[in-house]
């Protein structure tokens, strides 16, 4: 081999030795790139407080992918699509209510919670016996002393699909739990989930009875959530004790630039910030717990016996509860995104008490 072709072949390896080192740095210079366009179409979600509407989140490096949080009321919505359409049927003592048990269950215990099917027995009026079930479950938090009770019924009527009575007051109740999975509360939290509330709240009714002397005495408050999806405002009522009232006013407060309100009284046999006893809170009230009770109505127009939901041009006031528009199709129909608002608004109150 002569000088030249020496010279030609020494200049061709050490070209082919730069092609190579430089494909071994464009291969690992960055360890996230899968061929997609690296971080693109990632989004970003912005830190915030508790009731900010996002969970925190944090982006502990360069080459590390931000963490996608939901906002508030996102899961609670997926939760109403998804009773909407697998779960519609939940009638007390049925086997579709213990199927929808079975998955409340579940989903309580995605959340890192350790969840109970607590069944009961009931009887009705002609005295033949049911078996019915609730589901437990219980967040420590700080002071072990006391604790706060959040329960929503999760049967429904026939008529229906049972999405605003009461999908919706589970799927506050959810989020509220997976909100406080990784988060420590001022004290427990317990939450329960009630079956057979549309035929006589046997649900509260069978809890309440097994709850010692000592556990009532523990409980600071009971929140009651019912039918919140489809009523034109979110309502919060509460009992006609001092303390009481200034719970509910310190709510209403946290609340008033949301559009939380509370029944004033006006032209209603109820006092102000009261309501009947026809959920779950009753039993509660009657064993001497304060309570908070969330309820999506309208009480601008004339109400009689039950409550109304929402309100047409005229003032005229109809129920969606125990009627065939209670599904999630009609409510999104003519109230386009009422559901999710209300449900958002109602789990950030829930926070708001149980902080």
């Amino acid at each position: 081999m002569n000088a030249k072709t020496k010279k030609i072949t020494l200049i061709t390896v050490v070209l082919l030795l730069c092609i190579i080192f430089t494909c071994c740095l464009a291969a690992c210079g960055d360890p996230n790139n899968n061929g997609l366009g690296g971080n693109e179409g990632q989004i970003e979600v912005p830190s915030g407080n508790n009731n900010s509407g996002n969970e925190q989140t944090e982006n502990p490096g360069e080459n590390t992918p931000p963490i996608v949080t939901e906002a508030i009321g996102d899961y609670a919505y997926k939760f109403l699509t998804k009773f909407n359409t697998d779960f519609s049927k939940r009638k007390a003592a049925s086997e579709e209510e213990l199927a929808a048990a079975e998955y409340i269950k579940i989903e309580l215990t995605s959340f890192g919670y350790n969840a109970d099917l607590v069944p009961f027995t009931y009887t009705n009026w002609k005295g033949t016996e049911y078996n019915s079930q609730n589901i437990v479950a219980v967040k420590q938090g700080t002071d072990t002393t006391k604790q706060i009770i959040v329960g929503a019924h999760y049967d429904s009527v026939s008529a229906g699909n049972g999405i605003d009575d009461n999908a919706s007051g589970v799927a506050a109740l959810l989020e509220s739990a997976k909100y406080y999975s990784d988060k420590t509360p001022s004290c427990n939290i317990v939450f329960v989930a009630f079956g057979a509330e549309e035929v006589g709240l046997k649900g509260s009714a069978a809890y309440v009875k097994g709850m010692t002397e000592e556990e009532k005495a523990k409980t600071k408050l009971m929140i009651n959530i019912d039918s919140i999806a489809g009523g034109d405002k979110l309502y919060a009522y509460t009992g006609a004790d001092e303390e009481s009232q200034a719970i509910l006013a310190d709510l209403l407060t946290f609340g008033k630039d949301l559009g939380l309100v509370t029944q004033e009284g006006k032209g209603s046999k109820f006092e102000y910030g009261q309501t009947g006893n026809w959920s779950d809170h009753a039993n509660f009230k009657n064993a001497g717990i304060k309570f908070i009770y969330f309820e999506g109505t309208n009480w601008d127009c004339d109400i009689d016996e039950g409550t109304t939901q929402y309100v047409d041009s005229e003032g005229n006031g109809f129920e969606i509860m125990h009627t065939s528009k209670d599904t999630l199709d009609w409510i999104e129909e003519n109230f386009p995104g009422r559901a999710k608002k209300n449900v958002s608004l109602c789990v950030k109150s829930i926070i708001n008490l149980t902080e």
